[in-house]
């Protein structure tokens, strides 16, 4: 059950309906809604999240709360979530906002119903860390109509100040790759790994801008609490003959369990690779890509750690991660850069399919606007999207 069930009082305007709190009983409507929200790019991708739509929401902070709005017959047609997540801005530890999962219902976007939710959000948002607090979200580039919504806001006095791009790679996994650089070893971790790890991730999160606080205990009560997540999804990268001091680490989580991908269709682009891809199939022992309609098998890369620009050592951890994947039959694995990191520079010659993704950090409703370094990477979870 969502937490803070206590709305605040419902926003109404005269061209859309109420927002109300969700409730229990909306789970499978909102299942319905986010089967009919497709993402477009190379591949266009649904985001289906049987069995119960919350079980993301938990994942997405604490508190956190969803918004619905209903046609005339209390159907839900739209919905947005806000959670609150302790990240870390400018090198320090922040609360933070995170506004986002906006779907609206197909029949229903040109009703103003987004710019509805995005008011109740703001109202909530204000509610969990103030009206001088920071609120963070992300628009998929290309979005025209949030893109006009969000201009509609600014002109309200309600700012939306892009800070720059995180780049989803989708990586297709089509041939075993030979590691290199050698010097870098990598290993699946263990549980006795966590504590180093978490040492490692205290150190280098505070470099980049969005990446979450944690200690052993937050992230082993992560783990607890994330199904399809354990230790052994994380993979570790070590230097050959060194002291065996762990210097990264990402975790390849398959979300299946609670969030699905279903293919709905390829960019002209695309066809050809996928053509070729699944020709090659019987040599390479790869899962096919999906027809269209049917659901892709994939994992989401989470808590990615990495000093900013150590491509060689992002460059070890994803050639072993496709491996590892490919020979348990995924086709594909994403992962979330800064776009302007050289970590980019690591998926060269992999194939990957990017879609940008414009990241917006702000004030929730007055203040200074919130310093943000450019040599200061961005990190987003795309895995708790």
């Amino acid at each position: 059950m969502p937490r803070g069930t206590e709305s605040s009082a419902p926003l109404t305007d005269d061209t859309t309906s109420t927002v109300r709190e969700a409730t229990p009983h909306d789970d499978p409507a909102l299942v319905a809604l986010a089967a009919m929200c497709p993402m477009d790019g190379d591949i266009s991708l649904c985001v289906d999240r049987e069995p119960s739509f919350f079980t993301l929401s938990r994942l997405e902070g604490d508190p956190w709360r969803v918004g619905v709005v209903d046609d005339p017959d209390g159907n839900p047609i739209a919905c947005m979530g806000v959670a609150r997540r302790h990240l870390y801005l400018g090198g320090e530890p922040t609360y933070v906002a995170y506004i986002g999962d906006l779907k609206v219902h197909p029949e229903h976007r040109r009703k103003r119903v987004a710019i509805n939710l995005v008011r109740w959000a703001h109202q909530v948002a204000e509610e969990m860390v103030g009206a001088d607090g920071v609120k963070i979200s992300t628009v998929l580039k290309g979005n025209e109509s949030v893109e006009r919504g969000l201009e509609t806001l600014a002109a309200e006095g309600t700012s939306m100040r892009p800070v720059g791009t995180i780049r989803s790679l989708s990586v297709p996994l089509v041939t075993k790759r030979r590691i290199r650089p050698r010097e870098i070893v990598v290993d699946r971790a263990v549980s006795a790994d966590i504590p180093e790890m978490i040492r490692l991730w205290q150190r280098i999160a505070p470099k980049r801008d969005g990446a979450p606080v944690l200690d052993e205990a937050e992230f082993r009560t992560l783990l607890d609490a994330s199904p399809g997540l354990s230790i052994s999804d994380y993979l570790l990268a070590r230097r050959r003959g060194g002291d065996d001091a762990i210097i990264g680490f990402v975790g390849l989580w398959d979300q299946h369990s609670m969030k699905q991908m279903r293919v709905i269709e390829y960019a002209s682009m695309m066809r050809p690779l996928r053509t070729v891809f699944n020709l090659l199939s019987p040599l390479t022992r790869v899962t096919e890509l999906p027809a269209p309609g049917r659901e892709l098998r994939y994992r989401n890369a989470v808590h990615l750690c990495i000093e900013p620009g150590d491509v060689s050592t992002l460059r070890a951890l994803l050639l072993a991660g496709g491996n590892w994947l490919k020979s348990e039959g995924y086709s594909i694995f994403t992962v979330g850069v800064d776009a302007d990191d050289p970590l980019v520079k690591a998926f060269s010659g992999m194939l990957a399919q990017p879609t940008d993704v414009t990241a917006i950090i702000d004030r929730v409703r007055t203040g200074a606007p919130v310093r943000t370094d450019v040599h200061r990477p961005l990190h987003f979870e795309i895995s708790t999207v």
